[in-house]
This record gives structure tokens, sequence and C-alpha cells, in this order.
């Protein structure tokens, strides 16, 4: 006898006492679990209706229903009006068997559940024995009535069938109603995509349910499209089990095993000596860019224990190589370096110059002059004559640390500087103030001919070149070089409990990484490393046919590290545009997130009343450095970078003032938490055969970030007191 009869009469026994206990043994279960449900939707629910010829109910009519994959079989009772419900199914394909006294069997098989789908499969029993069977042909799919959700679902098949530019599963957000790509326009996490208006980072991403969305919105682990059964995204009118996510909850199904063993190989390969080269490349001359891209793997199903233990196994290779779009930059010429060791052998720039000369380029072209370069004054000291390097007086305000003799010994003094330090002139091209005669600079006497280092001051000085830097990953993040693999094992541990635990682990690198369009044509890379692993576990328990209990856990790990090839060198750059050295100072970086997620959902069936309720669970801890120790330098050009003399500085220090301990380099970690909890009641109401109400209240609670250590400098309002 089912519950539901068991439970039928005056609402007073509607919480009777074997009830309560079976639902305090399922919230103590879900105290001890711990286990996420941000959302369960990876299931999927059967309804409908059991009739005679004449359309009156039939109660107690057995309803079997078994998966056609792994011969699971659930089996359960319509109730008095006729009416049976099988929750917490996974995706696959179904057979249906009911039976009752007086009639003859009814079997209807090929119906495929999808995830958090709704199905209804209604019978119509005929007078007869049961041991006559009436075959009932699955006809085609029916208008969704059960479920007032708004929601595209896209198969298998046609995820293997559709384009998809590097095969990232997530493109198909675009596909539903109210989608749009917004790439180029928002540049937030969300895939770049805006779902009914709403901002890209309120987009929710679930593998199996878990969750697979970071502190700051947006996608960590991609599975590879070769194992997904099923991608579903939910646009609007939510039932009150969905949180976190104010747009579009898109939720990715992973394959299962079968008691069929299947496998599958796959390789795709892209090169640019197959592709046509761009028409405005063509134009200006320029060869293709290179492209390298590889995507390989193989993924199989199959028992372990037939009708027990499943698993899914799964490789995929990418290989990735390519340059960014040219950028347009001028290098020092060789004849400037040369210049610069002859003159200053044992400075910094010598240094530099001489360990990280520019790469060579194929598209370099014609060269600046030295005194075209002073001449046109395009640095940040405004000089428009060699005369003013020469003068003091002519120096920026607050700028210090330069002898005018290392620049007198750099270009010496011709006939023409003579005169020109001699008389009154604007102190630069930007400052119309005069500088007094800087003949007082050299011993109060005019300054002699000198010869410097520089003979011809018409020799090259700047080279036009072009940077052509490689890259192992596209801009939208879709090709990438790295591995992953997962595994995914179903166990029917018994006809009440149904377990599975996938783990998928993806590792992607960049030898180039983050390239400044400055430093990179002097070969400064940034290595960049990336970790997505993501764990989900699940367990359902089926108290009875009416009662059943699903609980789970997740876990996700989104890492970057972007680390310095090269990490001796400060950050030099110039106010001219000119190519700098070094890596970005704000480099390297790390960024480790780990998303814990927890949470329990109950499945009860009562008369017409479907009721779930439950509640989630979701910790974030964010690790981040932002390190900023090394120094970045500013000098207004490559002239003054021979002298070694910059006229700013930048690193990173802790000053003291809130530690109350001498300054230092400072410490640039920060530990973000955060913590969100959700609870949710719902009912879905079949009022009648022709109306089902989806009734349900949720509260939620975000709690702001705080960093662990206090690590913030807080905003401490002040008395708000006005003294006259």
């Amino acid at each position: 006898m089912s519950s539901a009869n068991n439970c039928s009469g005056s609402s007073a026994k509607f919480f009777s006492g074997a009830l309560i206990s079976r639902i305090v043994v399922a919230l103590v279960f879900f105290a001890i679990a711990a286990v996420f449900a941000n959302a369960q939707v990876q299931n999927g629910i059967f309804t409908g209706t059991v009739i005679d010829p004449q359309g009156a109910t039939v109660a107690n009519a057995d309803v079997s229903i078994t998966n056609l994959g792994t011969n699971e079989t659930v089996t359960l009772k319509s109730n008095t009006e006729g009416l049976y419900r099988a929750a917490e199914l996974p995706v696959g394909t179904y057979k249906f068997t009911v039976t009752a006294p007086g009639f003859k069997k009814a079997v209807k098989a090929g119906i495929y559940i999808g995830a958090g789908v709704i199905e209804r499969v209604d019978f119509k029993l005929e007078l007869g024995q049961q041991t006559e069977t009436v075959v009932v042909e699955a006809g085609a799919v029916q208008v969704q009535t059960e479920d007032s959700r708004m929601y595209e679902t896209i198969n298998q098949g046609q995820i293997a069938n559709l384009p998809l530019n590097g095969r990232n599963v997530f493109d198909l957000i675009t596909l539903a109603p109210g989608a749009v790509d917004a790439t180029g326009v928002s540049f937030e996490n969300g895939h770049s995509t805006v779902v009914n208006g709403l901002r890209p980072n309120f987009n929710g991403f679930l593998v199996n349910g878990s969750a697979d969305k970071g502190l700051s919105g947006g996608v960590v682990t991609t599975p590879n499209a070769d194992i997904v059964q099923e991608f579903q995204e939910l646009t609007l009118n939510m039932s009150a089990q969905y949180g976190n996510s104010a747009a579009a909850i898109v939720n990715v199904v992973t394959k299962s095993g079968t008691n069929s063993l299947h496998g599958t190989a796959y390789g795709f390969w892209r090169d640019d000596k197959l592709d046509a080269n761009d028409t405005f490349l063509n134009k200006n001359s320029t060869a293709r860019p290179e492209l390298r891209y590889g995507q390989f793997g193989a993924t199989l199903t199959g028992p372990i224990w037939k009708n027990h233990i499943f698993f899914t196994a799964s490789y995929q290779g990418d290989r990735y190589l390519t340059v960014a779009a040219p950028t347009d930059i001028q290098t020092e010429s060789p004849q400037w370096r040369a210049i610069v060791a002859s003159a200053f052998p044992n400075s910094v720039a010598n240094t530099i110059y001489s360990k990280f000369p520019a790469l060579p380029v194929a598209n370099q072209s014609s060269s600046q002059s030295l005194s075209d370069y002073v001449a046109a004054s395009p640095g940040g000291s405004g000089f428009s004559a060699f005369g003013d390097y020469m003068c003091p007086a002519n120096f920026p305000t607050g700028f210090t640390g330069l002898a005018t003799n290392q620049f007198t010994h750099l270009f010496g003094i011709t006939p023409a500087d003579q005169t020109y330090l001699t008389g009154t002139h604007p102190k630069s091209n930007t400052d119309p103030t005069p500088v007094p005669n800087c003949a007082t600079y050299f011993a109060g006497l005019p300054p002699g001919l000198a010869a410097g280092v520089v003979i011809n001051r018409n020799m090259p000085f700047l080279d036009n070149n072009v940077l052509v830097f490689g890259s192992q990953t596209s801009s939208n993040g879709n090709l990438f070089n790295g591995n992953e693999w997962s595994t995914r094992i179903d166990w029917n541990a018994s006809q009440n409990d149904r377990v599975f635990g996938e783990y998928y682990w993806i590792h992607t690198s960049d030898q180039f990484g983050g390239v400044n369009a400055s430093s990179g044509i002097h070969g400064f890379r940034n290595p960049t490393a990336s970790h997505f692993p993501n764990f989900q576990a699940n367990w359902v328990h089926t108290f009875s046919p009416t009662l059943i209990n699903e609980a789970r856990a997740g876990y996700v790990l989104n890492r970057t590290d972007l680390t310095v090839a090269t990490p001796g060198i400060p950050s030099v750059g110039f106010d001219d545009a000119t190519a700098g050295f070094g890596s970005y100072n704000g480099y390297p970086q790390y960024f480790h997130e780990n998303i814990y997620s927890y949470g329990d959902m109950m499945s009860l069936q009562k008369g017409k009343h479907s009721l779930k309720f439950g509640g989630d669970f979701r910790r974030n801890l964010e690790n981040s450095e932002f390190n900023i120790a090394r120094p970045s330098y500013y000098f207004m050009d490559q002239i003054f970078f021979a002298a070694d003399s910059p006229y700013g500085m930048v690193g990173g220090t802790d000053p003291g003032f809130i530690s109350g301990k001498p300054a230092q380099l400072a410490d640039n970690f920060r530990h973000w938490r955060n913590l969100e909890v959700g609870a949710y009641f719902q009912d879905d109401w079949k009022v009648s055969k022709r109306l089902t109400l989806n009734l349900g209240i949720r509260w939620d609670l975000f709690t702001r970030h705080t960093e662990k250590q206090g690590l913030v400098t807080p905003f401490i309002p002040g008395p708000g007191c006005v003294h006259a």
C-alpha cells in the first residue's frame, strides 16, 4: 500500500507520526550529509493520470517506470485522483508498464525525460485481463503543461552537430529567446551574454545541478562537448527551488553510463596554411597570422557491474598557438644602443639594452633620426632642442637626480647649442615660462664647444617596428592550450538509493601570457597557468514512492597563476610610448577561488499537491595576490633612460600608518569571504486535469564580501559636527 493511501483522510492526519519521523530523518540526513542543492535541475519528473475507457480515474494502479539504459525500475501507485508522480529520475529513455485489476496491461516505451523537465505521460486503460498487453506508441513531444518555466533544451545530437567555435557548450546560451551576445560591449563575467536585459554576471551556471559560477560571476569549468548529455537554459518563471541568479540559469548535464558499452573518438584541426589571408592584410602585403589549433579526445561509457554500477570516462587535449593582433610600436635602434654602450658602459640602461634587444621582425620599416625626434618633441619633457637637455632650469618641477654633464658627454656642445644656452627661451614647447641664461650653470661663463659621443645627430634613433607576439589563448577564451579529463561513477546502491559522483579536471597554460604591448617586443613574457577542477556528488534516497530526498555536494576551484618570466627586471616605461622593458609591475598575480556548495531537497506527493522544500548553502573563499613589490620606473624618453635619469618610481610599499609598523614591502594578499544561504518551498498543485498552479516562496541571504584578516582600509564616518 502506498503512503498516499496511508495518509489519505482528514487534513489533521497530514503530518502523521510516521510522516513526521521520516521528515526528521531527512532533516538529520541533510545536516550530516551537508550536500549541495543550488538548483535541482539535473533530474526529471514523470507525472500523469490513469483513467478507464469512460474517463474515470483509476486509483491504486501499479505504475512501473524502467530506465532502458540501466534497467533501474521505479514502482509506484496512482492516488485516489488517478494521479502518479515519479520524481528525481536521471536523464534518459524510459519504458512504462501500468497494470490494474480488471484492465489490460498498458506498455509505453521510448519516452525521454530531460533535465529539470516535468514530462506528462497519461494512460487510458482498456477493460480486460492483465495477461493481455496493449502497447502504446510514444507520441510526439507535447506542449509543456505541467510547468510554467520558460527554458531551452539542447540534446547531445544537436550539441555534436551545431557549429561551436572551440566546442564550448556555453556558447549555446545565445540560442534561447531573449539572449543577446554582448561581446565587445559588456566586459563582465557571464559569457558576455545579456539575457532578458539583465547584466551578464547575473547569469547562473551549473554542472549536473552543482554550482559552476565564481564569486564575480561567469563560468569556472567548461566540460568538453563530448561528455554533455543535455544543455538546458532557464530564462523565466523558474520555480522557487532556483536561486542565486537573477538572469538565466544554465545547466549542463553530463553523460552517465548504461549497460551497453559506448565510445567515441574525435579530432579537429585548424591551420593557417589552409586559410585564405585577410583582405586588409593582403593589401598591406602582410603574411597570414600563424594559427595552429588541434582538439582531440575520446569518451567511453559502460557498465562496471551490470544493472548496478556504471562509468563515464573522457579525455580531451587542446593544442593552440597563434599570434596576437600586430601592434605598431617604435623601438630603439641598434645604432642608439651602440652609442649608449659607448657613452655609459656601466649604466643600467646599457645593461638592459644589451640583454634585451628588440626582437627581429620582418615588418620593420624606416627609422626616425635623432635630430628629427628632438625637433618633434614627442617626449614628456617637451624638449625641442639638444640644448634643452643641458639646461637644468628646463627640467620639470620635482625632477631630481640629473647631472647636465651626462648629456653634455652624450651630445657635446655645438655652436648652435652655445647660442641656445646663452640666450633666453621658453622653458618648453608646453610651458612658455622664460628660462634665464643657462650659461650660469657653467661657472658663469658661456659654455665652450665640446665633442660628445654622438658625432652624427642625424643617426637612426627609433625604428618603426611591429610587435607580433605569440598567444595560446583566444580573446573569447574558447581556444586554449591544455588537457582535461573526467570520471563519473553512477551507483544504483539499492531500490531506494541512487548515488553518483563526478570529477572533472582541466588545466590550461599559455607560455606567453598577458603581454604588455610596450615590452613584449623586447621578449618579456608572462606565462599563465590555470586550473578549473569540478567535483559533484549526489544521493537520491526514496523513503516511499511519495517521499524522496535528494542531497548533494559540490566543489569548484578557480585558479589562475600569472607569473613573470624575467622577474629581475623592473617595469620601464617612456612618456613617448616607445617600447619599454619588463613586465607590468602588477605581475605576478595569483587568483585562487574555492567554491563549496551544499544543500538538500525533499519531494513529497500529497494528493493533488507535489511539494518540494529544501535549503541551499554556498561558501566562497577567494585568495588572491596582486603583487606590486617589483617597482616601475618612468622616463621622459629614451635619452633620459640612457642617462639613468627617471622622473618617477612606483613601488609596492606599505607606509605603515595603518599597521603601526615601519615602512616595508606591501603584503598584497587578500582573502575574500562570502556566504550565501537559501531556503524554499514549492507546491505544484494539480487543481484539475487541465489546470496546474506552480506556487512557491523563497528566502535568500547574500552576505557582504569580507576580508579575512581585515586588510581593507575602512571608511570611518566623522562625527558630522559643524564648527563655527
